[in-house]
């Protein structure tokens, strides 16, 4: 990241098209900007897209045009956001937390919960449901990643966030994250 960079945060929302994520790069790359970051997921018959941008105030400029001509022409919802990167971020460990369980309401929730009254932020949540198998419970799998700072006591954190799990009857790990 550089000092005269300046950052977008755009979200887009299209119908699910194989070349969707091409023209968007496409788009970035053409306007002298730079992905940083970019998550994509397929909900349905739509695509939800999240990019984070880095690039000249002219550059980002251009972007946003581009990127309102786009939204007529294929039919996107797409929002944009300028932003600045984290400054003097303090050091975070990010750990793996994953959750298998019978889907009911409430459990996402109370999840966001406990690591909220834990001061814990979470930095990305990916919730799966198998296939339909014919079952009337449906199993639920959250993968959470969490950035713990030094203020945390791992073990301490540990024990209450199993003891929470085992009440709960969740079937749950928490472990550092490996790339």
């Amino acid at each position: 990241m550089y000092m005269n960079d300046n950052y977008l945060v755009i979200s887009i929302i299209g119908s699910n098209r194989l070349d969707l994520i091409k023209i968007l790069a496409k788009l970035s790359t053409s306007s002298g900007c730079n992905i940083l970051d970019c998550r994509i997921a397929s909900m349905g018959q739509e695509l939800g897209m999240l990019f984070y941008i880095a690039g000249n105030w002219s550059a980002i400029a251009k972007l946003e045009a581009l990127l309102s001509h786009q939204a007529h022409k294929y039919d996107l919802q797409i929002q944009c956001k300028r932003t600045q990167p984290i400054e003097n971020p303090l050091p975070q460990l990010p750990y793996h937390v994953q959750i298998v369980s019978l889907d009911k309401p409430g459990i996402i929730s109370d999840i966001a919960d406990f690591f909220a009254k834990e001061s814990i932020p979470i930095f990305c949540l990916n919730i799966e449901h198998p296939k339909p198998t014919g079952h009337p419970s449906s199993i639920l799998t959250l993968n959470l990643i969490i950035q713990m700072g030094a203020h945390v006591h791992l073990a301490s954190l540990r024990e209450r966030f199993i003891d929470y799990c085992e009440n709960r009857n969740l079937d749950a790990t928490l472990e550092p994250l490996r790339y």
